[in-house]
Formats: C-alpha cells, structure tokens, sequence
C-alpha cells in the first residue's frame, strides 16, 4: 500500500475497489478463490469470489462461470487504506461480500427500522 500517515496502531479500513481485483488462472494469482455468482452489468461482469477468508466483488469484462475456481492480483496501488470509519463494520465488512447487505436492500427490514425510531420519541 502507497497509503501513508497513520499513527502506529491506528485503527484503519483497507480497501479494494471491485474493479481493481484482475482475474487470472488460480496458479496465478495472489488470491484463489471459488465464483459463487456473477451478474452482467452491461460494461462489466460482477462476481462473488469466495476465497479462504473472504468474499470478495469483482467487476471484470472478463466472464467466469459460477463454480469456477479462479486466480485474483492485485498492485500495491491496489491497496487503500483510510482512517477507520464510526460507520465500519456496522452494515458488514465493505472489503467482501456480507449477508447484511441483504437486510440492507431489503424493503422490510427498512420499515421495522423506520418503526424503531418513531417508537423511540
């Protein structure tokens, strides 16, 4: 990482955008992992690659089949890291996929969420 400024022992993110991960052959790679889904975008394809520690979105024009293993690379350029949000890890890990995106896309867990609010006054 070319990041530079944080104090030792500073609480930080580290980030890497989707489009930033590179898909090669699993040999390859700095990072294996197993394609769990993939949607067309219409420039791009984005892909869940679960790998040994996470799962991780990738935006390649590059297709892979779901089920495929597949090598990822990245540069030290690649690599972001920022001070630690107060939001971080409240709606999961923003570096990998979480199940709680889905609570947060879905229009239900909106409304109770709403409800709690106005029960709060």
């Amino acid at each position: 990482c070319l990041d530079k400024g944080f104090g030792k022992n500073e609480p930080v993110d580290v980030v890497v955008r989707p489009e930033d991960l590179h898909l090669c052959e699993p040999d390859q790679g700095h990072i294996r992992g197993i394609v769990e889904s993939v949607v067309f975008k219409g420039m791009h394809y984005e892909m869940m690659v679960k790998g040994p520690a996470y799962t991780w979105k990738v935006q390649s024009t590059q297709y892979r089949a779901v089920g495929q293993e597949v090598g990822m690379t990245l540069t030290p350029d690649d690599i972001h890291i920022m001070k630690k949000s107060e939001y971080s890890g409240l709606f999961g890990d923003y570096s990998s996929y979480s199940a709680e995106y889905d609570e947060i896309n879905d229009p239900d867990f909106a409304e109770e969420d709403e409800e709690g609010a106005d029960n709060e006054d």
